[in-house]
């Protein structure tokens, strides 16, 4: 699973960098596209990490595993708060 996950974050990359650098050349050559190159790139820097999100979810399902994209992976991983609320000199005894 961490083999195709790794290969799916890659597929995403490169295609988010290939789209960015396709958009600057349709910029430079062709002045009367590049606004709606822009909103494409725009689209595509939202559509395909979630396109990679319910891929991974899609895989999770069907082969019955945890993954990060399941909505129950959180509730089943226990969060431990390591945070000390208190402020300093608030509540402790200082003996001199």
């Amino acid at each position: 699973m961490k083999k195709r996950k790794q290969i799916a974050a890659w597929i995403g990359i490169i295609l988010l960098v290939a789209m960015y650098v396709v958009t600057l050349v349709m910029a430079v050559v062709d002045k009367s596209s590049s606004g709606s190159w822009f909103m494409a790139s725009l689209a595509m820097t939202m559509v395909i990490p979630v396109l990679l999100w319910f891929y991974i979810w899609l895989y999770g399902r069907m082969t019955g595993k945890k993954t990060i994209a399941d909505s129950r992976w959180s509730e089943d991983n226990e969060v431990i708060d390591t945070t000390d609320n208190r402020l300093s000199g608030e509540g402790e005894d200082e003996t001199i």
